[in-house]
């Protein structure tokens, strides 16, 4: 495989595309699902200097990252209604930080060309006891080539941390999701 613009730098020291002129869009509509975690990708939208992918994530309330926050919120509730008088600020736990999907993943297209990515950004939102959801978006680069006619996307694995670990490699996850949850769309 052959990698197209070809820096030895780590990734974080890639340049980011910029995808300020928008190319074409390939709208995708396809669904996958492994355990309680789904995916949709929604669109693929190339640029002149790279291209993104458009992310739906649904997560179960059975997930247990989601189970275990949506518990802590009923540990709250319980606790404030335990006292038996109108609830005061210093009555509020401190607020609790949500893990986020650090989501892997990786993508290459039918002349053999690998794309790197700074990852996704975007995130989740849910209500104790439903499905959490959110948008991602995830930016690769370099830009196709116009030559190209398939690009594989492959979201390989989802390791779950701490929102404030999210851009430290060394941190352990909480939890992880093992995929792969893979498209191949059509250029």
């Amino acid at each position: 495989m052959k990698l197209a613009g070809f820096d030895p730098r780590p990734d974080r020291y890639r340049a980011h595309p910029e995808l300020l002129t928008l190319t074409r869009v390939f709208g995708v509509g396809e669904t996958q699902t492994h355990g309680v975690v789904t995916f949709s990708l929604n669109s693929i939208e190339l640029f002149d200097d790279g291209w993104r992918a458009r992310v739906r994530i649904r997560i179960e309330a059975a997930h247990p990252i989601v189970a275990a926050e949506h518990e802590e919120t009923r540990a709250t509730g319980r606790r404030l209604r335990a006292l038996g008088r109108p609830m005061t600020t210093e009555d509020m736990p401190p607020p609790v930080e949500r893990p986020f999907p650090r989501t892997a993943a990786e993508a290459h297209d039918d002349l053999g060309t690998s794309y790197w990515t700074h990852g996704p950004s975007g995130g989740t939102s849910g209500s104790p006891g439903q499905a959490s959801i959110g948008d991602l978006d995830f930016t690769f680069g370099p830009a196709v080539p116009s030559d190209a006619r398939r690009l594989v996307f492959t979201i390989v694995r989802v390791p779950w941390v701490k929102s404030s670990q999210l851009h430290d490699p060394s941190v352990e996850p909480i939890h992880i999701d093992d995929g792969p949850w893979a498209w191949t769309v059509m250029l």
